[in-house]
């Protein structure tokens, strides 16, 4: 006679329940990570759009021998606007990033999201690109066109 063994394949009310618990507790970890991580990738995302605006307004002087034209209405260099907007759209204020231009020099700057907007993303000219937590306002305007002294990556 061959004998014959019932499986039960249900869970009681107790695993049930921790495995709920569990599962509570895990989220709970990740979603209190989750906003920090948020602004830590966004933060990343425009100082690599800064980056290469920094390389395009390098190429457009180096071609044209000036920085005159450079602007994030227009297009000028080329693909510039698209990498304002994407700037914009990640950056802790969404507001456009400023930017500053004479013939001979450029300064750019935008906050950063990580600190809630106390530290700025700058690049000049001169070759400083980094944060800072001084506000680029004061050394980055229509006359002065370099970033903080403390600026660094």
């Amino acid at each position: 006679m061959r004998e014959t063994k019932k499986f039960l394949t249900g869970f009681t009310l107790i695993e049930l329940l921790v495995v709920i618990a569990i599962i509570g507790v895990l989220s709970s970890i990740i979603l209190t990570q989750f906003p920090g991580a948020m602004k830590k990738a966004n933060d990343a995302r425009v100082q690599a759009a800064m980056a290469q605006m920094r390389a395009l307004i390098t190429s457009y002087q180096t071609a044209s021998g000036s920085y005159f034209g450079v602007s994030c209405a227009g297009d000028m260099p080329a693909g510039m606007k698209n990498l304002c907007n994407e700037v914009k759209n990640k950056d802790y204020l969404k507001v456009d990033m400023t930017l500053q231009v004479s013939d001979g020099a450029v300064c750019f700057y935008a906050p950063l999201n990580e600190k809630d907007g106390a530290s700025y993303f700058c690049a000049d000219s001169a070759g400083v690109a980094g944060i800072t937590t001084t506000t680029p306002s004061a050394t980055c305007h229509s006359s002065a066109f370099t970033c903080p002294t403390n600026t660094a990556l």
